[in-house]
């Protein structure tokens, strides 16, 4: 496994960004002594990993076994910092919306062995992140195979964040968003949400379940019980989000790698 920790001047937020990206590389063992190059015969499907509410692009790496996961699974992850923005365009230079709907991926395909196509793919968060996955999906669903929302930040209005509604006008309605897409569900990537039985946002995460569904959507939902807004379950669900993602890459029926 590779981690590359870099930044750059974005010509969208109008400074620098940091960014740090996953990519897979040859273990021990691997290739035997045929093994003379770190340039990878495919493409790599890509993930884009959001954090949530007073998180950055750090937290995945540090509390999670994000980098063990990717590294099994042949898949590159890319996480970014969206203060407590939720991932939406603000006035001023903090167009996180733009950054990563556009220069995002344009950068990290243009420096890495990223593949274009939409097949593969991905974008997943947690908390806020959920709600900037969803966000981002609704809103350009072309971009994107398949999407997972962990404990999305949403009220019964639809609209991530806390009560003192700090950034309000700027965050969509998803509920709204989603009724766009009546009679056209599938143009959506494929969805997977869940949330813990114990944590407060679950209602709202309940009723979007109920709309996709009601709308004739298809989802894949999980409700666990025991868990709350944690860590614990935002691994367990990062892991199993990996593993349900549809793949048509180069690498997708290559066996687990064990790291």
């Amino acid at each position: 496994m590779a981690l590359f920790q870099t930044g750059f001047v974005s010509y969208t937020m109008r400074r620098m960004v940091n960014i740090s990206v996953i990519v897979p590389t040859p273990l021990p063992g691997e290739g035997g002594d045929k093994q003379k190059s770190h340039k990878p015969a495919h493409p790599y499907p890509v993930l884009y990993l959001l954090h949530g509410y007073s998180g950055d692009g750090s937290v995945w790496q540090r509390f999670t076994s994000l980098e063990r996961y990717a590294e099994e699974r042949n898949i590159a992850v890319v996480t970014m910092s969206a203060e407590n923005k939720f991932y939406a365009n603000h006035p001023g230079d903090d167009r996180f919306y733009d950054f990563l709907a556009k220069e995002l991926p344009d950068f990290v395909r243009g420096m890495f062995p990223i593949s274009t196509r939409r097949e593969d793919t991905y974008i997943a968060g947690l908390s806020m992140g959920g709600y900037g996955s969803l966000l981002h999906a609704f809103s350009h669903p072309q971009d994107f195979c398949a999407v997972g929302a962990f404990s999305s930040g949403l009220s019964e209005t639809g609209i991530a964040g806390p009560a003192d509604a700090v950034y309000a006008d700027t965050r969509p309605d998803l509920y709204l968003m989603l009724k766009e897409y009546e009679g056209k569900m599938a143009e959506l990537p494929k969805l997977y949400l869940s949330c813990g039985s114990d944590d407060g946002l679950l209602e709202a995460n309940v009723k979007l379940k109920d709309q996709i569904l009601a709308q004739g959507g298809q989802v894949a939902w999980e409700e666990l019980p025991g868990y709350g807004h944690e860590w614990a379950f935002w691994d367990l669900q990062l892991d199993k989000f990996l593993n349900w993602i549809p793949r048509t890459d180069d690498y997708a029926t290559a066996p687990r790698r064990h790291v």
